[in-house]
């Protein structure tokens, strides 16, 4: 199989072209890499092409949108030199990532829904709620115009290869109307070409879409050519990045779990929610769960924890059954195991899930590198590994009394609190360091595109104006 850049919406292939391994090493596809000097042409020529709401109705999106989720997840479209179809698209994304088939079989499904909502999305992210401020550029409020625009003339995307439903987002500032400059991931170009592909063939005009490999040089000549860059990634990520108003950096994401003093006794309950939280999709997202902050029972959670997910086993990621992923490069598996070792060496934690397996934490097979999903018991939230995300399920657990609570809880993406104390509740909500708050047995990984993921994206892609005058 082939990829090459789309070029506003034409395939291309460059001379200059590198493989896409399994994580059994096996070649399973070859991609084009993007010339710098092919990026600066292209780009001067995109930024013309600004909202297509101006010329394309609401309705007509929305038509687009529903017709495209049905081609993703029912049938075959063009992928680079190959058409392939669902469970195709499947099986090389797994192969491709070593992340478990079925989370790519659920986003065929995942993206035909959220397709299918796609004018209900735009209404929960437009301005004052009303839908059409995209198509009219302003809103009325209290017999007032009130303009809102967007804040570039295109928007570049560097995507990443953890989870194929994050891809979502760039579809909607596409729905939004802007011109989407696209650079995958190495493990995972099938997902946003599949993706492209379903909207180009369902009616969104070419000139919507450039797709452009290539490494990190690429990603940062996209940064100084595109008006606006969206780009997820780690703390290294955040460091180079996150401190330009041009750019929106998804982040990590070390989700927790807060058990309140009137909740700790109920330990088959919050064990319930915190395996779902941590296993669902291999325990590669960033909505997986990192931690819990406990007021009480933190050994009797984590054993309890670690006892119903003992028995899960490795299988082929190719394999429908699979539950955890494949490390492709082995060298990242040993560093990661190496960090938990030190950290239990270090700190006195504890690895609750050790005695349970009897065998290494980090085993090959299927011709590829395994983490086992681990609990650890940590003395206190200070310790280093206290709400380390890493990509495979791992926990850690901590007792900390009332008073600590908010510090520990700090800087994470979701934070699911299972008390019934009101003046918790509001300290977690009210903390800028925390991104979602749900409040009762509502696992991490629940997920809405309705709701905001660090922030709605028309809060980065749009603007209000002030208006006077005129119709």
């Amino acid at each position: 199989m082939k990829i090459g850049l789309l070029r506003s919406g034409e395939n291309y292939y460059t001379i200059e072209q590198s493989p896409v391994y399994s994580y059994k090493g096996e070649k399973v596809a070859v991609i084009s890499k993007t010339d710098a000097g092919i990026l600066r042409w292209d780009l001067k020529q995109n930024r013309s092409f600004i909202n297509h709401y101006r010329s394309m109705k609401l309705s007509e999106i929305e038509s687009i949108f529903k017709t495209a989720g049905r081609l993703f997840a029912e049938e075959k479209l063009k992928m680079g030199s190959e058409n392939l179809g669902p469970a195709e698209y499947a099986a090389i994304c797994s192969l491709s990532t070593g992340a478990p088939i079925s989370n790519y079989l659920k986003t065929l499904e995942r993206v035909k829904d959220i397709f299918n909502r796609i004018s209900d999305i735009l209404a929960f992210q437009a301005l004052d709620g009303d839908v059409h401020a995209y198509e009219k550029g302003y809103v009325r409020r209290n017999g007032k115009r009130i303009g809102w625009i967007p804040r570039g003339k295109n928007l570049c995307i560097v995507t990443p290869s953890n989870h194929p439903v994050v891809n979502i987002i760039w579809t909607i500032a596409c729905a939004m109307g802007y011109p989407i400059v696209l650079r995958p991931s190495q493990d995972d170009p099938f997902t946003p070409l599949r993706l492209i592909s379903a909207l180009m063939e369902a009616g969104m005009p070419a000139s919507s879409f450039s797709f452009y490999p290539g490494g990190h040089m690429t990603a940062r000549e996209m940064l100084a050519l595109c008006d606006l860059f969206m780009i997820f990634g780690g703390f290294n990520i955040t460091k180079d990045y996150g401190n330009q108003s041009s750019v929106k950096v998804f982040g990590t994401g070390s989700s927790k779990i807060v058990v309140g003093e009137d909740y700790v006794d109920k330990i088959e309950a919050i064990v319930d929610v915190a395996v779902s939280s941590m296993m669902k999709d291999g325990g590669r997202g960033c909505i997986n769960l990192s931690a819990i902050i406990t007021t009480g029972n933190a050994r009797a959670i984590a054993e309890g924890i670690a006892s119903k997910i003992a028995s899960i086993g490795i299988r082929d990621p190719i394999e429908k059954g699979a539950i955890i992923g494949a490390f492709k490069n082995k060298n990242i598996a040993l560093s990661i195991n190496a960090q938990i070792e030190s950290g239990i060496s270090d700190n006195s934690d504890i690895d609750v899930t050790a005695s349970l397996r009897n065998f290494p934490r980090i085993i090959d097979a299927f011709g590829a590198t395994f983490i086992f999903p681990t609990v650890i018991l940590c003395k206190d939230y200070n310790s280093p590994l206290f709400g380390k995300e890493f990509p495979f399920p791992f926990i850690t657990v901590t007792e900390v009394d009332r008073d600590g609570i908010l510090d520990a809880a700090s800087d994470s993406l979701v934070v699911t609190l299972l008390s019934d104390d009101d003046e918790l509740f509001k300290k977690l909500l009210f903390c800028p360091d925390i991104g979602k708050v749900y409040h009762g047995v509502f696992p991490t990984t629940d997920i809405d595109f309705q709701d905001p993921h660090e922030g709605f994206i028309s809060d980065f892609l749009f603007k209000t104006k002030a208006l006077k005058g005129g119709i």
